[in-house]
């Protein structure tokens, strides 16, 4: 639940630091390999130590982490901050993981209720990929 709440904020810190909106490409939410891959442009160096330090910010933010549910045509007045909408399935309902002031995205994972269970986002590397770059995270303690 932590690591994967972290990857959500991981989300928002990376569109903050580099200044876009940035689509995901996959990622892992599981204790032994977190990541989340991202489409960022080789010309935009990534300074994973400001990323870091913008992710830490919103975690120790105590914000609330909330699930709603949304109909299909309101969605969008819902969602914010959401990458790869595109990709959505068509589905009459969404669930959407809430955290306030930061983002609102689709998931059917498990969550923390506050962004203050995460502890410490640690971002331990990335590695440029076919398609972007992996940025490799965990949370402490």
């Amino acid at each position: 639940m932590r690591i994967h709440t972290a990857g959500h904020i991981l989300d928002y810190a990376v569109n903050e630091v580099l200044g876009g909106e940035f689509e995901t490409l996959s990622a892992s939410h599981s204790a032994e390999n977190a990541y989340v891959e991202y489409i960022i442009p080789p010309s935009l160096k990534l300074d994973l130590r400001s990323l870091e330090a913008k992710a830490n910010e919103v975690a120790k933010s105590c914000l609330q982490v909330r699930v709603v549910f949304a109909e299909s045509n309101d969605i969008h007045e819902v969602l914010k901050n959401a990458p790869n909408l595109r990709r959505l399935p068509n589905l009459t309902e969404y669930r959407i993981v809430v955290i306030d002031k930061v983002n609102s995205i689709p998931c059917s994972g498990t969550h923390v209720a506050n962004t203050c269970e995460i502890g410490e986002i640690k971002v331990l590397k990335s590695n440029e990929t076919p398609g972007g770059v992996a940025i490799y995270y965990d949370v402490y303690p």
